[in-house]
């Protein structure tokens, strides 16, 4: 299965790779490390950045805090 991609968001997705928020670094970190699939962040899905297991086909959103964030 292709995942449709767009590369010029790379940098962006490398950025939002290393600097994460104290949450995600304790999900990433103390859970998901030791998980028995292997999860990759931010990868690149069209112009979005998602969680995904290619294992077992999963996708994962991230739910922002402030929904309306994005728009101010």
């Amino acid at each position: 299965m292709t995942i449709p991609k767009d590369n010029t968001q790379l940098e962006n997705a490398r950025r939002l790779r290393r600097e994460m928020t104290p949450h995600e670094r304790k999900l990433w970190y103390l859970f998901l490390r030791k998980y028995p699939v292997k999860i990759y962040k931010q990868r690149i899905i069209d112009r979005n950045f998602r969680g995904v297991c290619t294992q077992i086909g999963l996708i994962i959103r991230k739910r922002l805090q402030d929904p309306l964030s994005h728009l101010r």
